[in-house]
């Protein structure tokens, strides 16, 4: 008999149908417009700092390691990884009807000697990681997913250039938690705790919301300021020009500050 070949084909154009239709979370829609949106100002943020100095090997020579550290043109090369995450993050959004590139502009103060800037440098790469990882757990589609995961891997690889040129011990043995993950409402918030950045954003972006409510990071999560998420306020703080970060000698992977006895030197 026919029919049941005929009727098997039904049921599997039917069910391939249902799955397409299940399937519609798969491509970036209006739900992941703020996520996009405060990826691209973490993204914008670093490359602006970057943009702000002009690196090259006469600001870099004085800095600490600058015989073999090659930091000319490894920070031209990260300053590129960087303008290609801003422009990912675009691209993506474009895909996202409801997506406007934020409108921030992003000021910094002057860093009085290139230790500083790389220092605060190795700072931002830590804290916008950390802000990465913790926004993974905001996003619906898997698109938006991988490509927050790719950035926060890249800062991540970035923060660990800076450290190794600058720290002696980078992975401590008695760490007791997994990287760190800062929740979106935590980054944007005033304050001078490390991975806190919203005097730098002043209220040009918001926190996106949880899909899940309540989100909780963990466990052995490392997380800041709690992880839900709301708006963040508008700053007019001003970041200090002789602590830009507060915490700008952090490392990512240990959660420690660098003292003058750890710094590490290339012999």
């Amino acid at each position: 008999m026919r029919i049941l070949p005929t009727l098997s084909g039904l049921i599997l154009a039917g069910a391939a149908t249902t799955a397409a239709q299940n399937n519609s979370f798969c491509s970036p829609q209006s739900g992941d417009a703020q996520v996009v949106q405060y990826a691209w100002a973490l993204e914008y943020l670093v490359q602006q700092y970057y943009a702000s100095v002009p690196v090259n090997q006469t600001f870099l020579s004085s800095a600490l390691n600058s015989s073999t550290a090659s930091y000319a043109p490894n920070l031209q090369g990260i300053n590129q990884q960087n303008r290609l995450g801003v422009r990912a993050t675009q691209q993506l959004g474009k895909s996202i009807s409801s997506f406007t590139a934020p409108g921030c502009n992003f000021t910094f103060p002057a860093p009085n000697s290139s230790e500083v800037f790389l220092t605060t440098a190795q700072a931002f790469e830590s804290n916008v990681s950390a802000a990465l990882i913790g926004l993974e757990g905001y996003t619906q589609a898997p698109e938006v997913s991988f490509l927050i995961a790719r950035l926060a891997a890249q800062h991540a690889s970035h923060a660990a250039y800076l450290a190794t040129t600058q720290e002696a011990v980078i992975f401590q043995s008695n760490v007791t938690s997994l990287v760190d993950a800062y929740s979106p409402s935590y980054v944007l918030s005033n304050g001078t705790s490390r991975g806190q950045l919203g005097r730098y954003f002043k209220g040009c972006v918001s926190a996106p919301q949880a899909p899940c409510g309540n989100l909780t990071i963990g466990p052995l999560g490392a997380t800041r300021g709690g992880n839900s998420s709301s708006t963040s306020p508008s700053s007019s703080a001003s970041p200090s020009a002789s602590s830009p970060l507060s915490t700008a000698t952090s490392s990512s992977a240990s959660g420690t500050a660098t003292t003058a006895s750890s710094r590490r030197r290339f012999w």
